[in-house]
């Protein structure tokens, strides 16, 4: 199926004033808008020329929301349901192994059915433990994915917009500073925007960052990100026991430092993290200013 083309349609807005003068004819013509005078723009846009202006229309976000969405929906169809009675599993695993074991040809004497009893247990614990594994590995492959194409979808999104600000708001080589530009520095960006003139946005910034270490961990193991993120909210080293403290999370690994062996992302934290990611794309503002002396 080959993937629908998106256009970026936008509302009638003062930004067409950053366009050249042929292009924003043909746009206003076509669209039947009127360009406003330059004075009857609001006080704000009139200090383009000292602001760095970047646009996140409708269509931006829609298309951040619908394939945030669609990824979390994935997830939750075709891995959280799959994986969630895997107890029941194991539990039907181990009566049908012994039932094979009972049956199967060659008793002289017939089956001693407390030595296959036990061996079906310890078979059914082991596969258990395969799917406790598998179950474990796809979820925190689902955490980093969701962080990534946050990343992915917002250095695109800076790509295609950064080269109609009134002057370039990366530096001479845009794509690759954005491209390169890690968390820290997304960060950074994000603070000295009017971004955080929402009353919600350090909040969502602070989370995404403890999600940009989840990401980091799943990805290397241990290192600097892992310990971050141990320091910053150890919940995550729980495993797949949620009653353990801090403390008794090192003894259970013997280890000064925590293990990445230990990374768990239950589906109640899945879909915590996802909706720190919807509600950035939800309070990404229309128009986001920067000025120059903040870059």
């Amino acid at each position: 199926m080959v993937a629908p083309r998106v256009v970026r349609i936008c509302a009638p807005s003062p930004v067409t004033h950053r366009l050249t003068n042929v292009t924003k004819k043909r746009i206003m013509n076509r669209c039947g808008w009127d360009l406003p005078e330059r004075d009857q723009l609001p006080e704000r846009d009139q200090l383009m020329e000292s602001n760095k202006f970047l646009h996140f229309c409708t269509s931006n976000r829609a298309v951040a929301l619908g394939q945030h969405k669609a990824f979390v929906q994935g997830i939750e169809n075709h891995v959280i349901t799959v994986f969630q009675d895997i107890e029941q599993d194991g539990e039907d695993f181990i009566k049908q192994e012994y039932d094979r074991l009972c049956s199967a040809p060659g008793w002289e004497d017939g089956p001693d059915c407390a030595d296959l009893a036990e061996l079906a247990q310890a078979r059914g614990e082991e596969n258990f433990q395969n799917l406790l594994f598998v179950k474990g590995q796809m979820m925190n492959l689902a955490t980093a994915g969701i962080y990534h194409l946050w990343e992915k979808t917002l250095k695109s999104f800076l790509e295609r917009e950064a080269p109609f600000s009134p002057n370039q708001c990366f530096g001479e080589d845009t794509r690759k500073t954005i491209q390169e530009a890690k968390f820290g520095k997304i960060q950074e960006w994000l603070k000295a925007w009017s971004f955080c003139e929402h009353q919600d946005a350090l909040n969502i910034i602070d989370r995404l960052h403890t999600l940009s270490l989840v990401a980091n961990t799943i990805k290397h193991g241990a290192g600097s990100s892992c310990k971050k993120l141990f320091e910053k909210d150890s919940v995550f080293f729980k495993g797949p026991y949620p009653h353990l403290s801090p403390d008794e999370i090192l003894r259970l690994t013997n280890l000064s430092h925590p293990d990445p062996d230990n990374l768990w992302i239950t589906s109640e934290r899945f879909y915590d993290l996802a909706g720190i990611i919807e509600q950035f794309w939800n309070i990404m503002p229309e128009r986001i200013y920067v000025s120059y002396g903040e870059i």
